[in-house]
């Protein structure tokens, strides 16, 4: 058994709109030792990185446009070790901080590119968000939640 860690910096707050500029997969035994990650730089074509977006996760378009890798070669890679590892019968489990935004981007960026969406059926999802909610009912103030603050 093992676990798949994912997580994406993007262009954007708003997961209908925005693009991945990077993203991280990890599968982790249940000791915590990581077996394999993998990590996309995102070549930003058809939109500019904001200098927000910039200024949180420290890629400048021009650094992404010269290393990154096409989007839809990444998106490949993201959905094909997914559901390799999570879906079916004993499928690990998949572990992300605020999973519906990471997999509401993935989705549509797999639509952007002419796919039909990230199926998620079968696929068994720990939202690290979720557990902090239920276990810190009192943890307050702007971005307290942050996955850095929760670690």
């Amino acid at each position: 058994m093992s676990i798949v860690v994912f997580d994406t910096e993007t262009d954007s707050p708003n997961p209908e709109e925005a693009r991945i500029v990077t993203a991280y997969l990890g599968l982790m035994d249940l000791d915590g030792n990581l077996l394999m990650e993998q990590e996309w730089l995102v070549r930003p074509e058809g939109f500019v990185i904001p200098d927000e977006a910039v200024a949180i996760h420290g890629i400048s378009n021009a650094h992404a446009l010269e290393h990154g890798v096409p989007l839809a070669q990444a998106l490949g890679e993201i959905v094909a070790v997914i559901n390799a590892e999570c879906k079916g019968p004993g499928g690990s489990p998949h572990i992300a901080h605020n999973y519906p935004y990471d997999s509401t981007v993935l989705d549509r960026e797999i639509r952007r590119i002419g796919g039909v969406g990230f199926d998620m059926t079968g696929i068994r999802v720990v939202d690290t968000l979720v557990l902090d909610k239920q276990l810190n009912r009192f943890r307050k103030g702007k971005g307290a939640r942050k996955l850095i603050n929760l670690a």
